[in-house]
């Protein structure tokens, strides 16, 4: 109970046992009133305890921890308080799941042959509708634009949302709605959702799902596609009469991908958590593998992860019941929520006795058909020293798959490189005042298509060398959100960049 509010002596409250403590109040400061009854955190040391505010928050939330080889449930938190609320939100509520879904789209990608090291382009992308019925899409990158050709190892560990649409493109079928279908296939074996929603947001995570069906998926990830069935009843006695006894189930399969896919995806997932969106668990990388997610409007916020025993899936979110969506806050995504509570609870399962063991190499029937070599991480291309191991698959004939150029023409990647100081045309050595773009003895510009220059001793012009340039976007049309007045009248106006989440898979810009 709140004593006093102001004085010297400050905030002081009366604790239940007797004793007061002086108050730190934040963000009550002067909206406290004697005898207003709070809750408190007591901090104790030398002299009156103090004590800090806590205030019941509005935000839900909800914890898994799950073992991978066997199903069972380990903890579970379902909310923050169940006597103000019996809705256990890791079974009876299903949520959109954002980027922690598109691992499903890239074990598609893998299991039709795509190597890590495949580049596939940051750009913008649009699909038709499917069936010619709707309307076309055309998914957004969270920062905006795009940042060109990266590797399909990159793309996930930055939750390139771009990358992921493109995949559709001829990454895992022919037609992008066949590469759906797939990615359906993989969900539906994986037992992600009894219904597959046909429409191309499904791959960024549109369709609401399970938190404790989205644990047993990332388990199997860990399992190289053995997937176990969760289950937090282990038996059930009366005296010394065992009533139930929860009966051993054999891990079911998804054959939907192979062996060697699960594994090179479980090494993705790792490099999110060394160098990706979830980089804070760095420290915690040669342990542990997993994905940050963010709906729309920032309303839902994950993080699945495993190790080698156990997964573990963090929410954070608002109640939707009433039909309203409310966000989170800009910026509080999957990174900045999700990953905090996952590192807490899983210093807490080691510290009681979970073992923390490096994430295990590939299995006996995975590692005849892996490879591992170096690589530039960023360019993925093979180095010969040095560099980023990466694991290839094998094709059938023993010899390690290139799949790096598929679904962009190598001669696309040298088109867009960037030219030398030196512009193409230009010779050295040429005399003092002369045309710097061609040799003495070479014929003027003037004369360069003059189909008889041959004939009457001039030399044959020489053919222009210049290599690609990269075309600038044009200026945009004034009037526009972005476009600058022809007047000049807008000078003094810079839009500051605003800072996005790679998770966040929709723009809320107008001028999109």
């Amino acid at each position: 109970m709140v004593l006093s509010t102001g004085g010297q002596g400050g905030v002081r409250v009366g604790l239940a046992d007797g004793r007061v403590a002086s108050l730190n109040p934040g963000a009550a400061r002067g909206r406290l009133s004697p005898y207003d009854v709070v809750r408190v955190k007591l901090s104790e040391g030398k002299g009156a305890p103090r004590a800090d505010l806590r205030i019941r928050p509005q935000v839900q939330g909800a914890v898994l921890v799950m073992e991978n080889r066997t199903g069972r449930i380990l903890a579970m938190a379902g909310g923050f308080s169940y006597p103000l609320s019996q809705l256990n939100r890791v079974t009876q509520s299903v949520r959109q799941p954002g980027s922690t879904l598109k691992p499903v789209t890239y074990l598609a990608a893998l299991n039709a042959g795509l190597q890590p090291n495949t580049l596939v382009m940051d750009a913008r992308v649009t699909l038709p509708p499917i069936g010619g019925v709707g309307d076309s899409w055309s998914p957004k990158n969270y920062e905006g634009g795009g940042s060109g050709p990266t590797t399909l190892r990159r793309g996930l560990e930055h939750s390139k949302n771009l990358v992921t649409a493109q995949l559709l493109k001829g990454g895992i079928a022919e037609k992008a709605p066949a590469s759906l279908q797939k990615v359906c296939d993989i969900a539906l074996d994986a037992q992600l959702y009894a219904e597959c929603e046909r429409y191309y947001p499904f791959v960024l995570g549109a369709q609401p799902v399970r938190m404790i069906d989205l644990a047993a998926f990332y388990a199997a990830i860990a399992n190289e596609g053995q997937r176990p069935s969760p289950y937090g009843l282990e038996s059930v006695t009366q005296g010394e009469k065992v009533l139930y006894q929860h009966a051993d189930r054999p891990l079911a399969r998804i054959g939907a991908a192979d062996r060697v896919a699960f594994y090179q995806l479980k090494s993705l997932l790792q490099g999110v958590t060394q160098r990706g969106t979830a980089a804070a668990l760095a420290r915690f990388s040669p342990f542990v593998a997993g994905k940050t997610g963010t709906s729309e409007d920032e309303n839902d916020a994950w993080f699945s992860g495993f190790t080698n025993e156990i997964t573990i899936v963090a929410w954070v979110g608002y109640d939707n019941a009433d039909g309203r969506r409310r966000t989170l806050g800009r910026g509080q995504t999957g990174g900045h929520l999700g990953v905090p509570i996952f590192a807490q609870v899983l210093q807490a399962a080691w510290a009681n006795g979970v073992a923390k063991t490096p994430l295990s190499g590939p299995s006996p029937e995975a590692k005849p058909l892996i490879a591992d070599a170096a690589i530039d991480l960023r360019s993925g291309n093979r180095v010969s020293g040095g560099g980023f191991i990466e694991h290839f698959r094998l094709s059938v004939d023993g010899r390690l798959a290139d799949t790096r150029f598929r679904l962009v023409p190598q001669e696309q990647i040298y088109a867009m490189r960037p030219d030398s100081d030196q512009d193409g045309d230009a010779l050295e050595g040429g005399p003092p005042g002369e045309n710097p773009g061609r040799a003495p003895d070479e014929a003027p510009d003037s004369d360069r298509f003059d189909p008889f220059g041959s004939l009457f001793g001039r030399p044959e012009p020489r053919p222009y060398a210049r290599r690609a340039q990269p075309i600038q976007p044009p200026d945009p049309v004034w009037p526009g959100a972005r476009s600058r007045s022809p007047f000049g009248d807008d000078d003094e106006y810079v839009r500051r960049p605003r800072r996005r989440d790679p998770d966040y898979p929709f723009g809320d810009d107008p001028t999109y």
